[in-house]
């Protein structure tokens, strides 16, 4: 199989119709439906917890803090549950599982504030087992996905998919202040529970079968099947550079992160208003790119727009350490610099997203995307104690600066790569079988 063969450019009309079969798949329409309810209703949620530990339970900010943690730390375990999910063939009935896990968690949190017992210990365990179900669902929907999508089809899939955040991203936050301020946090997380049932009973009306189960490791147990992910991940030339480049941007972005508030707020001297606007513009740089993605990878080719998109997201973000003077100009700057990273970014995303789907066979699909989560996520809160420290050590601007050049060198593991060369997917390695 030949990963850099050109292909013609396909004329205008051929490309229209490569878009329309999506919408004529009633299977990939109800998962479309059932990520963009559970995506807005995350939105709610992402901003009523911290407001309930702030607000509620008046936590201190390493408590606060700890909620991300324990948000995040599932990742970890990514490469054991995906192990789980290779051995079995029911992966609808596992997102579904999944949705209910979360709904039940959520709708704990309103339960215990309305009896008046509810405590930052039950924060972090209903924190923890979101993170737990979401890993669990993300693996099982990455398993499934290609039973819907055929393989032609799977950039634009994931532009619909990606699109959707982005809308979400836009409008979620506004939904969720609303809710907040009528209801009160602990209940406003009553809606993402009911999005969470909604996206239940979407996956439920699916009939697709999911694709088979290779039987060729009867018998091999689970250590040896996670060494199978991680190794088939690091021998494949494309998905071992894709890794090393998405785990370079994910380190120094949250060396950045990791202070961009506090710089924000306290060098630029920007209001929370101010701050929140310029952050939420980079929702719209990422449902521009969303909506470019598939034209442009079509145009200049898959691997040429993904390391395109590597560029885009870190190279503006030099906007941010040069803000200056007035807070509108400040603003401005920081405005401008999230937009184009966050059309990068998905530009990335979406491109390198489809490739490595049709390059990873069925049968270790969920373990392989479970390691490549425990590397890539991994790097994340590595990344933002670097930037607390070196933000005490050296100034908060010069560590924005160190965020930035070192996000820009990853590219070159894609330069480096035979990724540069794709320019259509290549067949997926399980219809070729």
């Amino acid at each position: 199989m030949s990963l850099v063969e050109a292909r013609p450019r396909p004329a205008t009309r051929r490309f229209r119709l490569r878009r329309s079969p999506l919408w004529g798949n009633p299977g990939f329409l109800k998962l479309w439906s059932a990520q963009t309810v559970s995506l807005v209703g995350d939105q709610v949620s992402l901003l009523a917890f911290p407001l309930i530990a702030v607000l509620t339970l008046h936590a201190t900010p390493p408590q606060v803090g700890g909620l991300t943690a324990a948000a995040w730390a599932p990742s970890v375990v990514s490469p054991a549950m995906g192990t789980w999910i290779d051995r079995r063939d029911r992966h609808r009935q596992m997102m579904i599982a999944a949705d209910l896990g979360r709904a039940a968690l959520l709708t704990s949190v309103p339960m215990a504030a309305a009896a008046g017992v509810l405590t930052i210990a039950q924060l972090y365990v209903v924190a923890f087992g979101l993170g737990v179900l979401s890993e669990f669902f993300y693996l099982a929907h990455m398993s499934y996905f290609p039973a819907l999508v055929e393989p032609r089809d799977m950039v634009d899939a994931q532009a619909k998919l990606n699109l959707s955040r982005a809308t979400a991203d836009m409008a979620g936050p506004g939904f969720g202040g609303v809710l907040v301020q009528a209801l009160t946090a602990p209940f406003a997380v009553v809606a993402d529970a009911v999005s969470f049932l909604a996206s239940a009973g979407f996956l439920a009306r699916i009939t697709t079968k999911g694709l088979p189960v290779s039987g060729d490791e009867h018998g091999h147990g689970t250590a040896r099947r996670m060494a199978e992910g991680f190794r088939f991940l690091f021998s494949q030339p494309v998905l071992r550079a894709s890794l090393f480049s998405a785990a370079t941007l994910n380190f120094f972005n949250f060396v950045m992160w990791g202070i961009l508030v506090l710089y924000a707020s306290r060098t630029l001297r920007l209001s929370p208003g101010l701050i929140g606007a310029a952050f939420s513009a980079g929702a719209v740089g990422a449902l521009l790119g969303a909506m470019a993605a598939p034209r442009l990878g079509r145009r200049w080719g898959l691997g040429p727009v993904t390391i395109a998109g590597a560029v885009l997201f870190t190279v503006p973000m030099a906007l941010i350490p040069l803000a200056h003077g007035p807070a509108g100009r400040a603003a401005t700057f920081l405005l401008v610099g999230e937009t184009v990273a966050s059309f990068g970014v998905v530009l990335f995303d979406i491109n390198l997203g489809a490739v490595k789907l049709v390059l990873t066979p069925q049968r270790v699909r969920a373990r392989s995307n479970g390691a490549f989560r425990a590397v890539n996520y991994g790097t994340r809160p590595l990344g933002a104690l670097l930037g607390g420290f070196l933000g005490g050590a050296i100034g908060l601007r010069p560590t924005l600066w160190i965020a930035v050049a070192g996000g820009c060198t990853a590219f070159l593991w894609l330069v480096f790569s035979p990724i540069r060369h794709i320019r259509d997917l290549p067949p997926s390695v399980d219809r070729e079988i």
